[in-house]
């Protein structure tokens, strides 16, 4: 009979040390100490989404540091061996320009969405991608926004498997004069039928979102896929090669959990996807509504 011996300190801290990685960090506003569902975690070259009560697992952090972010609050850079229980993130406090508005009252416009086109007249749209257009209305005066509209596509019957709703975010941008995007709004994830929601409506009415100048841009963002299929985590956004009358549209792709910014233009979305085929890529923009009231302002620095 032979006689075992067990290192109780060894095991101990094999517990321990299982114990740590399965840890369920959740990522709370430090003032309010309220959950901030959806936040995105970013490593080095990936990332992830707190889920809808702010939670994320600390096994799933595949780097020695992390970056948290939520639009409205600090970034908040931290190793993960100093990592606890709870992550707090800082509101930010911006020194807002004063915008009186001489004239609210204008009549609502409203941009229909064109048709998808037959060919090439959707895109799937994975976990942490989001689809951009920016717009240019050739307007002089400012806008209010009050509603934007996305189409969706009907998955095929082979797509979809297992897949019941996703998460999905607005996010709307100011352009500046170096064509950059500045991130002024972000909306409350909202939650979709994949399989019976035909369009996604935001209203935008109490938002009081000015948005100074004749351009701006707005994102879909998918954030979370419920699905049983790896491979069918996707929601499908309707496209369109009709202009817009009046209008400029450009769309593209980003990636919000990245850390180093990409945008890839819709045109060279399509050429890689085509290449071989040796054929022009076709020229294809987001599908969207969108009301808005021409407002008259004054800005005081």
């Amino acid at each position: 009979m032979f006689k075992l011996v067990i290192n109780y300190n060894l095991l101990l801290f094999v517990i321990l040390s299982q114990s740590i990685l399965s840890q369920t960090i959740k990522v709370c506003d430090k003032i309010s100490k309220k959950p901030l569902p959806f936040s995105a975690i970013l490593m080095k070259e990936s990332g992830l989404y707190s889920d809808e009560k702010g939670n994320f697992s600390l096994n799933s952090i595949k780097s020695d540091t992390i970056t948290v972010k939520f639009f409205g609050y600090n970034d908040l850079v931290i190793e993960k061996n100093k990592i606890k229980d709870t992550l707090f993130l800082t509101p930010k406090i911006e020194q807002l320009n004063e915008i009186v508005i001489k004239a609210s009252k204008a009549n609502k416009i409203f941009v229909d969405f064109s048709k998808s086109a037959k060919s090439f007249g959707s895109i799937p749209l994975f976990e942490g991608n989001e689809i951009i257009t920016k717009i240019n209305l050739s307007l002089k005066d400012s806008i209010l926004l009050k509603e934007i509209i996305i189409p969706l596509q009907k998955l095929e019957k082979f797509e979809g498997m297992g897949a019941t709703n996703a998460f999905v975010r607005l996010n709307i941008y100011s352009v500046n004069k170096k064509n950059n995007l500045i991130k002024m709004f972000s909306s409350d994830p909202k939650k979709i039928n994949i399989k019976t929601n035909k369009i996604v409506v935001w209203d935008l009415t109490k938002k009081e979102i000015n948005l100074l100048g004749d351009r701006f841009a707005f994102g879909l963002e998918c954030i979370k896929i419920n699905s049983e299929v790896k491979e069918s985590n996707f929601l499908r956004v309707s496209l369109t090669k009709k202009s817009y009358k009046n209008i400029t549209v450009f769309t593209f792709l980003a990636y919000p959990l990245k850390t180093e910014k990409e945008y890839i233009p819709m045109d060279k979305f399509f050429e890689m996807i085509i290449k071989s085929f040796n054929k022009k890529p076709p020229r294809r923009n987001l599908a969207f509504g969108l009301k808005y009231s021409i407002v008259k302002n004054k800005i005081y620095k």
